[in-house]
């Protein structure tokens, strides 16, 4: 029987597939529950690769899914150690939900105040925007864990970066291909593709079926402020909202909730910030989240306090905030490094 220390082995030669159906086999034995975790990624790796070898998918995204699920596989590998070592009742050092959840306190409460008002819809939009060391996938990744936990449901992430085009429908095309692939849709079923719809989508994708009425599909649509387009970028995700997503949805669907982001960096063009606020502030259909700001230094102070099972003592706090937080604020990037060098830290102390 293999353990986690082989499958480590395996991923660490680049044989994925390999990885993946060893912790099946350890997971079936030991933990019965992660199987569905296992399933779920050996279906993500056979719709990336089927695809791109028939030259349904680029290079980049083919490049950019199998990096996701092998993200995601060496995440589970380092909660399972955790738990396989961890002593008593303390929690599992290597999840990796703590290291995301500093601050965020004005995007969170405005994510379940507009969650509230929109209770009765089964589609919604949001924006995300801010700098871009502000950790927009950190926040999203952080409001689907937080869903996930706190209504017992499954959701399901899908991470899409928006690629770039200078003509209407061909950039309109490109998002919507890119999801059918991440949905686990083959995008030559429809002959157009801007002549589809949501409806189709959700039919087709054996992922959405897999999942629950109570269940959450969440969709980060990221647009890089090198490729942000303040007439074309806009112009799409109203396209997107008004006529794609203009459908009924059964019953039996679980709830979608998209989410653009957009970043930028006044630093090489101050315009894209003032651009993206404006288009933000225009939208009639997309609740925005408060913008992504600067980590104060109290920030990381009070997610210290918050846990003590990775810092116990507040001698081991002050010092970690005197020697590594002792100016006023931070990008969440470098926040978030820290944390997770943190946690890690305390994951080491347990096993020794």
């Amino acid at each position: 029987m293999v353990d986690l220390s082989y499958i480590r082995d395996t991923l660490n030669t680049k044989d994925l597939e390999a990885a993946l159906e060893k912790l099946r086999e350890w997971a079936t034995a030991h933990k019965p529950q992660e199987v569905i975790f296992c399933d779920q990624q050996l279906f993500n790796f056979k719709t990336t690769k089927d695809p791109f070898s028939r030259g349904i998918i680029t290079y980049e995204l083919h490049q950019m899914n199998m990096a996701k699920i092998n993200f995601a596989l060496l995440e589970k590998l380092n909660e399972l150690e955790g738990q396989h070592q961890a002593k008593g009742n303390i929690p599992n050092p290597g999840a990796p939900y703590h290291a995301l959840s500093c601050d965020r306190v004005d995007q969170t409460d405005a994510f379940e105040q507009y969650r509230k008002q929109l209770a009765k819809e089964k589609i919604q939009f949001y924006y995300l925007y801010g700098a871009e060391p502000q950790a927009h996938k950190s926040l999203f990744s952080r409001l689907a864990l937080e869903s996930e936990a706190r209504n017992k449901r499954t959701v399901l992430q899908i991470d899409l970066n928006i690629q770039e085009s200078r003509d209407p429908d061909i950039y309109k095309e490109k998002f919507v291909r890119d999801l059918y692939a991440m949905l686990g849709v083959d995008p030559e079923l429809h002959e157009n593709l801007l002549d589809s719809n949501l409806q189709f989508l959700i039919e087709k994708s054996p992922k959405i079926k897999s999942l629950r009425a109570q269940d959450a599909v969440f969709i980060l649509a990221h647009v890089s402020h090198w490729t942000w387009d303040k007439d074309l970028t806009p112009a799409a995700a109203r396209w997107f909202i008004l006529d794609f997503c203009k459908c009924v949805m059964p019953a039996d669907t679980p709830e979608l909730l998209f989410f653009f982001s957009f970043d930028y960096d006044e630093s090489l063009n101050a315009s894209v910030k003032t651009e993206v606020v404006d288009a933000v502030k225009k939208s009639e259909f997309v609740k925005a989240l408060p913008e992504l700001n600067m980590v104060l230094r109290r920030h990381v102070g009070a997610w210290l306090a918050l846990h003590p099972q990775f810092v116990p003592t507040a001698q081991e706090r002050n010092q970690i905030l005197d020697n590594q937080f002792a100016g006023p604020e931070y990008v969440m990037e470098t926040v978030e490094e820290a944390l997770k060098q943190i946690i890690d830290n305390s994951k080491n102390r347990l096993t020794r």
